[in-house]
């Protein structure tokens, strides 16, 4: 049931809770801010977007080298 569920009726499992459930949520969300996802972008793609930036604004970038 679960797996089909959207935010809206999470959030209303979630008011139904009792209060020690809901501090079991809270703990819950907490841990997960903790937790660090990596996301790698492929070089290339890094390499052809800095070129577009620098080519899009030289003046600015000269303009700062000063």
């Amino acid at each position: 049931m679960l797996a089909t569920m959207n935010v809206a009726d999470l959030i209303q499992e979630i008011e139904r809770l009792p209060v020690t459930e809901k501090v079991k949520v809270v703990e819950f969300v907490e841990a997960l801010k903790g937790t660090k996802q990596v996301r790698h972008i492929d070089s290339a793609v890094v390499e052809k977007t800095a070129d577009k930036v620098f080519r899009e604004h030289a003046p600015l970038f000269e303009k700062l080298a000063r």
